[in-house]
């Protein structure tokens, strides 16, 4: 996936879950604190916003930022707790 694959789904995500809330642009800038010019252009996919700033739109929203990002496919995620109690059997 390149830069501008991962700009283009941020840009989707963030407009979907804008229009989810019913909001305009200039309601998700007053609520996450950033420009309504940057939320533009990061709904253009032509903006490179920060990890804060991602952060910053993420809570506004109330999502989780990790929202924004595409799935990994083929992680495996490990329970650490279950794993251990199967060591001490």
């Amino acid at each position: 996936m390149t830069l501008e694959d991962l700009k283009r789904h941020l840009a989707e995500k963030v407009h979907n879950e804008r229009n989810r809330c019913g909001w305009f642009q200039g309601d998700l800038a007053k609520k996450s604190g950033i420009s309504e010019k940057t939320i533009s252009l990061i709904e253009q996919g032509r903006a490179n916003p920060s990890l804060e700033t991602i952060g910053r739109i993420a809570n506004a929203l109330e999502v989780d930022m990790l929202e924004f990002f595409p799935e990994k496919r083929g992680i495996i995620t490990i329970d650490l707790n279950a794993l251990e109690a199967l060591r001490n059997k």
